[in-house]
């Protein structure tokens, strides 16, 4: 792990770029699961379950990031942990937080990975804290532990060049062969509005569809996929 990034989103689940980046400890377990749900329904004359008798469950998205307890950069944590914040004073500062709601309250959380000597953004959007923990002993740095729920999690980002728009939700390019680990991330380029990520992918990997509409019908539009690392 190379660097932990962190933002308070303007529209929740809108990912943006971290601007704040915070030392963290080995044990980031962010991750994505999609469990499958299995039928327990019966058919007349089976003596065992189908193997197809399947389907997608929920897509969870969410883990833990240890800290060492700091100053620096705690407060945004602290807000995100319980919700109400009050300061005043000026060099030093005073930060008062107490329990408030944090419903319209949510960040993207960026890790960058060193997979064989190449840094990979993994990005979470829509995180919210669910549970927090302090802890310490003498003669040692105070640890905190957040863990997260999120909607989105994309790993990696790729740009192609050969982007198709049409003002609709559709996104065609031969060059990325669009796949189901796509589902989720990014899109963003000419035409693409802000905050725009593939919901759905063709299965033949040629095209993808969009969270919001393009505002262009234009061809060979530069289009990156996922979220690049943010600058540290």
């Amino acid at each position: 792990m190379t660097q932990f990034g962190f933002k308070t989103e303007t529209t929740p689940g809108v990912t943006v770029t971290p601007t704040l980046f915070l030392p963290i400890l080995d044990g980031e377990s962010l991750d994505r699961t999609d469990p499958i749900m299995e039928s327990e329904g019966l058919r007349a004359g089976a003596l065992i379950k189908r193997m197809g008798a399947t389907n997608g469950g929920l897509n969870e998205v969410g883990g833990s990031t240890p800290f060492e307890l700091s100053v620096i950069g705690a407060t945004t944590l602290f807000r995100h942990m319980l919700g109400g914040k009050s300061t005043t004073g000026s060099g030093p500062y005073t930060h008062v937080f107490t329990p408030a709601t944090v419903m319209n309250l949510a960040a993207t959380l960026q890790v960058g990975v060193n997979m064989d000597g190449t840094v990979v953004p993994k990005t979470v959007s829509g995180a919210k804290a669910g549970s927090w923990a302090i802890g310490g002993e003498e003669g040692a740095f105070l640890t905190l532990g957040v863990d997260w729920m999120g909607q989105r999690l994309q790993v990696g980002t790729r740009t192609v060049t050969d982007g198709v728009t049409a003002t609709d939700t559709s996104l065609a390019s031969a060059a990325a062969d669009f796949t189901e680990a796509d589902i989720g991330k990014d899109a963003s380029g000419a035409g693409i509005p802000d905050g725009a990520y593939i919901t759905a992918v063709a299965s033949d990997g040629s095209s993808a569809t969009l969270s919001a509409a393009t505002t262009a019908t234009a061809t060979s539009v530069s289009v990156v996929i996922g979220k690049a690392l943010a600058s540290a």
